[in-house]
């Protein structure tokens, strides 16, 4: 009886402490978006994720199915069919996030890459000395 209600008042100390002072010290939530281009960025990033997850347990599940077939060429290939499908899902998930990574960071600030690769191209290549 007495060590509940110590931590009864223990805690009640810091509630009332937490809000005389009015520093509760909680972290930020939500993202911090500034432009649409951060906007489709954390989109991009949330369905890449998605789908990554989705062909990494098809891959899991396909397995299984493989080695549970036990000898039956049907469910070996269906199996095998689930795990290729996958297998380039993967790709083009990873081929889409290259292009469109790439697309919004040159709309995000087109200038500077335009600059940067005409500097680039415009400069010699570094060669070695050679006697």
């Amino acid at each position: 009886m007495h060590k509940i209600l110590l931590a009864d008042i223990n805690i009640n100390d810091i509630a009332d402490s937490l809000r005389k002072n009015g520093n509760f010290d909680l972290p930020e939530t939500g993202t911090k978006i500034t432009s649409p281009s951060s906007f489709y960025y954390n989109l991009l990033l949330f369905f890449t994720l998605a789908a990554g997850i989705i062909a990494v347990l098809v891959i899991i599940y396909s397995g299984i199915q493989y080695i549970t077939a036990a000898g039956d060429a049907e469910k070996a290939e269906r199996a095998k069919k689930a795990i290729m499908g996958a297998i380039i899902g993967i790709i083009v998930i990873i081929t889409s996030y290259s292009v469109f990574n790439t697309t919004i960071n040159i709309l995000s600030n087109p200038s500077s890459d335009i600059e940067g690769i005409q500097r680039q191209m415009d400069q010699p290549p570094n060669m070695p000395n050679t006697p």
